[in-house]
């Protein structure tokens, strides 16, 4: 022997602790590692779908008309949580105040003011919830 400590289930050939296909810790450590890398996919791939979103209101903002449909079908895509979606209808408002769009700007506020009921709704229902049982 060349004086190597071998791990159970390393070959012979492959040359040492390098080769074994199972981590130090086993195979909970290589599934939380695993599950790890799918979160961090998971929040680049929302990341990425946010920023194409913002792009794209970014465009309708400036397109000519009254057609606001594809900005709010735009603004329900957005993923991530409730600050997220108000960052977006923030920022989508202050895009139309740029190009002084009045009437697109007080159906985003009157947006804005439903997000933030519906949110004051669900934070009573769940404190409603924990005191009842």
């Amino acid at each position: 022997q060349d004086g190597a400590m071998r791990k159970p289930g390393s070959s012979a050939r492959g040359g040492g602790a390098g080769s074994s296909s199972l981590s130090v810790d086993g195979p909970k450590a290589a599934a939380m590692s695993a599950l790890g890398t799918m979160t961090n996919t998971v929040q680049i791939s929302s990341q990425r779908a946010n920023d194409d979103i913002k792009h794209e209101l970014m465009k309708e903002v400036r397109r000519f008309g009254r057609k606001y449909e594809r900005i709010f079908i735009l603004l329900e895509e957005v993923q991530g949580p409730l600050e997220v979606k108000k960052q977006f209808v923030e920022f989508t408002i202050k895009e139309a105040a740029r190009f002084k769009r009045r009437d697109l700007i007080q159906h985003l506020e009157k947006l804005l003011e439903k997000i933030d009921s519906d949110h004051l709704v669900e934070d009573e229902n769940i404190q409603n919830s924990k005191t009842c049982c």
